[in-house]
């Protein structure tokens, strides 16, 4: 049984590893299209055209869902700040 912390960590992980696979997947699309280095070209002269560019894009997009999950495991602990300690007594009170 997932108690609202625990369903608030996993969507959040979810949410980060799917984000990462798309900016993955669209990183190397980018890099395709332009024809970086040559991996265009090299991709489009291949036999096995749909293998290949599915070897690329699927490897990119899970190092990209990897990066998405470890920037999140990363943030997890930004929104859990602790509360600011409140102003002293002394410092709270008006001097006239």
């Amino acid at each position: 049984m997932m108690h609202g912390f625990d369903e608030h960590i996993v969507g959040h992980l979810m949410r980060s590893v799917v984000t990462g696979a798309i900016a993955g997947f669209l990183f190397m699309a980018s890099i395709l299209t332009l024809d970086v280095a040559g991996i265009g070209t090299m991709l489009s002269t291949a036999s096995a055209k749909t293998l290949m560019s599915a070897i690329v894009l699927g490897g990119s997009a899970t190092k990209g869902a990897a990066f998405g999950f470890a920037f999140a495991v990363a943030t997890l602990g930004w929104k859990q700040r602790a509360p600011r300690p409140a102003l002293s007594p002394a410092l709270a009170t008006k001097s006239a």
